[in-house]
């Protein structure tokens, strides 16, 4: 999960997963799954979060450029994102 510091420093950094209800998420559609739902882990703890898309795409590479220009956040792998994050995009 990531979002640009743009959109950090706007809207402040979520330290609990609850608190994803109070963000823009941004959602990708992929298959059949339910682009609602966030499945979130650390270490052995697990959590499955109900959010409300702010922007929908069915493109990852759209989905991660919103990100970058601070309209949300998105939920993607690490390999997607590593570059953006390398470069302070994300």
């Amino acid at each position: 999960m990531c979002a640009s510091p743009a959109y950090l420093e706007q809207h402040g950094v979520p330290s609990m997963p609850d608190e994803l209800a109070s963000h823009r998420c941004i959602c990708i559609r992929e298959n059949d799954e339910d682009v609602t739902l966030w499945h979130l882990s650390k270490g052995h703890a697990k959590k499955t979060l109900r959010i409300e898309p702010a922007l929908l795409s069915n493109d990852g590479s759209v989905a991660r450029r919103w990100a970058e220009q601070g309209l949300g956040i998105v939920l993607r792998s690490q390999w997607d994102v590593s570059d953006a994050i390398a470069s302070g995009n994300l």
